[in-house]
Order: structure tokens, then C-alpha cells, then sequence
């Protein structure tokens, strides 16, 4: 049931990129800075996608993709976290298993609270702190995979999940190696 669960929340998320991606973005968006900013990352699907959220994005840049990106990755997160509490629920006389997804809600947390701090560090203009935070959220979804290897030698049932907050994670650390954040 909650696998079930999880591939309807994985589907759902890839109908939303989709169906954003399959609007006419030039009738709304600067179609041309969106696509620029986005090529250097490794999933520029999903980051044009993200980038259309922007509200007002005929005046946006890199920095405000990488931002909506962080956005878009934190709500994932949130929505994995809920995901990873009903497993937990369901796991009454599998330890192991009730074991490993504690490990991935505190690596969730840790994530989200790295991904709060990149956007801290954007704003106040630290690009290696940014780099550094968003390299620490990527890797707390690997930790939650590898976690669940560990302890019960099976796949880990959040790996749609963590390879979707991977991707997301991935595009903006990509955006964040374009972006400038020296004062001026």
C-alpha cells in the first residue's frame, strides 16, 4: 500500500514537470534565459520546469532559477518526509526497516535544513557556503539508499523519491556554480 503510494506521489511530480514543460513558455517566459541558465545543468528539463514558476520571470536570472529550484527540492523533501512517516507507521514488526526510515527522516532533515541555509548563503552572497550546503542536502539522499541497503539488504522503497530530490539537488548545484555572488 504505501509503495502504492509512493509511485502514484513519483508519477505525479513527473505529470506536473511535464505538463509545465509542455506549456508555451513564450507567451509567459523569456524562453531564451530560461534555457540558457538551465543548459549547464544535468536535468535542464526539470530545471525549465522549476523555472517556470518563477512569477514575473521575464526579469529573472540564474540566481532566482537556483532559488526556485531549492524551493522546488524543499517541497519535495516535505512531501517525502510525509511519505517516509507512513512507511514507518506500517512497519510494525520489521525493525530493520523501521530503523532505516528513521535514518531517512533525519537525513530529510538535514537536507532541508542544509537547503534552508544555501538560500541564507545566497542572499547573503557566500558562494562556498551555498556550494558547500547544497552538496551536503545531496548527499542526505544517498544516505537515506544506502542506509536502507545496510540494514535490511533490499533497495530502499524511497529510491524514486531520492532520485528525484538527487536531480533537483544536482540542477542546483549546477546553477550554482553560474551564478555570481561577490558584492558589488
Amino acid at each position: 500500500m504505501a509503495l502504492y503510494q509512493l509511485d502514484i506521489i513519483s508519477f505525479s511530480f513527473i505529470i506536473i514537470v511535464a505538463s509545465i514543460i509542455s506549456l508555451d513558455v513564450e507567451a509567459h517566459h523569456p524562453r531564451d534565459k530560461i534555457s540558457e541558465a538551465c543548459k549547464n545543468t544535468r536535468f535542464p528539463h526539470i530545471c525549465e520546469g522549476t523555472a517556470m514558476l518563477i512569477p514575473k520571470s521575464n526579469d529573472c536570472g540564474v540566481t532566482d532559477i537556483a532559488k526556485m529550484s531549492i524551493q522546488a527540492t524543499l517541497n519535495k523533501i516535505t512531501e517525502a518526509k510525509a511519505i517516509t512517516a507512513k512507511m514507518m507507521e506500517a512497519q510494525t514488526e520489521d525493525d530493520m526497516a523501521h530503523s532505516s526510515f528513521e535514518v531517512c527522516q533525519q537525513a530529510y532533515q538535514d537536507a532541508i535544513d542544509a537547503l534552508k541555509e544555501s538560500i541564507k548563503n545566497m542572499d547573503a552572497r557566500s558562494h562556498v557556503d551555498l556550494m558547500d550546503n547544497l552538496s551536503a542536502a545531496m548527499s542526505a539522499f544517498s544516505t537515506c539508499d544506502d542506509g536502507f541497503a545496510e540494514a535490511t539488504g533490499e533497495d530502499s522503497p524511497l529510491a524514486d523519491v531520492n532520485s528525484i530530490l538527487t536531480k533537483l539537488t544536482s540542477n542546483s548545484l549546477a546553477l550554482g556554480e553560474h551564478i555570481n555572488l561577490k558584492h558589488h
